[in-house]
């Protein structure tokens, strides 16, 4: 006999916040369309004499992330630009991302991500005729840090075979 997670307890993407805290205030962030952040194990290997093998071992993180969010942000980020190119002082910033689909037994997920830092592409102002739908940017952040404050529960609709 196997089990299966039932569709009760698969979680809608589309369920859920996102806070921005900058220089000690906390904003809802509206507009965010997909957020994604992960991070990137490094590894170190090493060959010797005596084995075909090629050993491995963690040597660390990266944490980094994306996201695409409607294009009334750019001030927030654009903000954090200008304000290093004046000043010399690149603000950071912290997210908070919670899952919330009340739909599921499954309850709250609430990842917290420390110290993020814009990286790459800044959109600073744009237009496009080309397109139907509301204007977006997209965002590439670094993270120091990220903690679990919240997890799901265990499923409870399971089905059996």
């Amino acid at each position: 006999m196997s089990i299966f997670l039932k569709i009760q307890d698969t979680v809608d993407g589309k369920l859920g916040s996102v806070y921005l805290t900058i220089d000690g205030r906390r904003y809802e962030v509206p507009g965010i369309q997909k957020i994604e952040a992960h991070d990137v194990v490094k590894e170190r290997t090493l060959k010797t004499v005596g084995t075909v093998r090629t050993q491995t071992a963690v040597a660390g993180v990266e944490g980094s992330g994306t996201m695409t969010i409607q294009y009334y942000a750019i001030s927030i980020f654009g903000k954090i630009i200008e304000k290093y190119r004046r000043e010399g002082n690149f603000t950071p910033f912290d997210l908070l991302i919670v899952n919330y689909d009340k739909g599921t037994g499954l309850g709250r997920r609430s990842a917290s991500f420390s110290n993020c830092t814009l990286c790459g592409d800044v959109p600073l102002a744009a237009l496009d005729s080309t397109i139907d739908d509301a204007l977006t940017i997209d965002l590439k952040f670094k993270y120091d840090d990220f903690y679990i404050l919240e997890d799901f529960a265990e499923p409870t609709a399971i089905g059996r075979e």
